[in-house]
């Protein structure tokens, strides 16, 4: 976590959010895998709405900082893709758990 403390504190809050949204979705995914435990489906759903929401506020927050030049051009499109990176990746994982 070192290396992102070298980015600016807003590019640094949004990377953090998008690694706890994918850690969190991703412990939930396993313990649905292992355990089959129905419950799990709707407080990943829960999880999935509110981490949906606070990451589509950083993103636009982060284009706003791009485009007035507060952030630097290369780490605002990094963190931007790093938050992206985790729309696949909960697609794959309902996908998984509602079929």
């Amino acid at each position: 976590m070192t290396r992102i403390n070298k980015f600016s504190s807003h590019s640094s809050t949004a990377l953090k959010l998008a690694f706890v949204s994918f850690a969190s979705g991703t412990l939930i995914f396993i313990i649905f895998q292992l355990t089959a435990w129905k419950v799990m489906i709707p407080i990943g759903l829960g999880l999935l709405i509110i981490a949906f929401i606070f990451n589509l506020l950083l993103f636009v927050h982060m284009l706003i900082q791009i485009v007035s030049e507060k952030v630097p051009y290369e780490e605002g499109l990094f963190v931007l893709y790093c938050q992206l990176l985790n729309l696949p990746i909960a697609i794959f994982y309902i996908s998984i758990c509602l079929s």
